[in-house]
């Protein structure tokens, strides 16, 4: 079972390092923290289409600023 978490773990820190190097998010990300709120949906849309079919066990995906705040996320009422 501990092998299992520790895989877990370790295939969740590749899918982060995956987005945090992806161009599409990082652009909007950059233009959302600059207060371009209309950015949201299509981030929201972008991790839909391209990122959450790559995880068949994730249910959601979602970007959360450094003070804790939902950024984006492929469920929109989790966004705020």
């Amino acid at each position: 079972f501990e092998g299992q978490v520790y895989q877990f773990l370790e295939m969740s820190k590749r899918r982060v390092q995956d987005f945090s190097s992806d161009g599409a998010i990082n652009s909007k990300l950059e233009k959302i923290l600059n207060g371009d709120q209309s950015e949201v949906e299509a981030l929201s849309n972008y991790l839909f289409k391209h990122k959450l079919i790559l995880d068949k066990t994730l249910n959601q995906n979602s970007i959360i600023s450094l003070d804790g705040r939902v950024l984006a996320s492929t469920d929109d009422s989790s966004i705020g």
